[in-house]
């Protein structure tokens, strides 16, 4: 905790707050999702200001940054969810030190297989999700092993960041459902409260598992 740059602490702390009491009293309220997405903004300046050369971990929050603002603009687009993964493999990239020109076959890998995925009428979005699901999945493992092999302040923050990130997309899934009239419509809302109150510690936690 002594590594946490105070200044920052305040700023993610009063932004934490700020959105989930807003949340809590107002239901879809614009000024509550600005300040989420300030809040995500953040957290990519501050990787980029603290950790100079961790490029990938740079790119994986500008990934998903890019997400957030397509999944801000529709909830349920597609396309936000296919970013979501390219985020993930920044992330698997800094973590497995895989050879960034692999993201071509990582691009092509995905695309096939969700191509095949609704060639044979599977739900576009249950094949995408898949996919990520596999990919943030690898990364949890990855963190795991980098905090039991090599105990650090960073590699505390990134496993510890995937894990609320996976608790983080078990909500999602849930309202998904619920939208989706397989769940009960009461989880719908709770789902979404929940969702960023796992998510925005998980970004401030990877924010700062970057390697100076």
């Amino acid at each position: 905790m002594e590594k946490l740059d105070r200044k920052w602490t305040a700023i993610w702390i009063l932004i934490y707050a700020g959105f989930l009491i807003s949340d809590a009293l107002f239901e879809n309220f614009f000024g509550t999702t600005v300040l989420k997405y300030t809040g995500i903004v953040l957290c990519v300046i501050y990787a980029i200001v603290k950790f100079k050369k961790d490029y990938f971990l740079e790119l994986a929050l500008g990934f998903t940054l890019l997400a957030d603002t397509i999944l801000a603009i529709n909830n349920t687009a597609i396309i936000g969810v296919f970013v979501f993964c390219f985020a993930q493999f920044f992330h698997l990239t800094r973590l497995k030190k895989i050879a960034p020109r692999n993201l071509f076959l990582y691009f092509v890998v995905i695309s096939l297989i969700f191509c095949f995925g609704v060639t044979y009428n599977a739900d576009p979005m249950y094949v995408i999700a898949g996919l990520y699901g596999m990919t943030l999945g690898a990364n949890i493992y990855l963190s795991y092993r980098w905090c039991k092999e090599k105990p650090s302040f960073a590699s505390k923050c990134a496993f510890y960041g995937f894990v609320l990130f996976i608790c983080c997309d078990i909500c999602v899934a849930f309202s998904y459902l619920s939208g989706t009239g397989v769940l009960i419509p009461e989880v719908y809302r709770v789902a979404n409260y929940l969702a960023w109150a796992f998510y925005y510690p998980s970004q401030v936690l990877i924010s700062n598992s970057g390697e100076a």
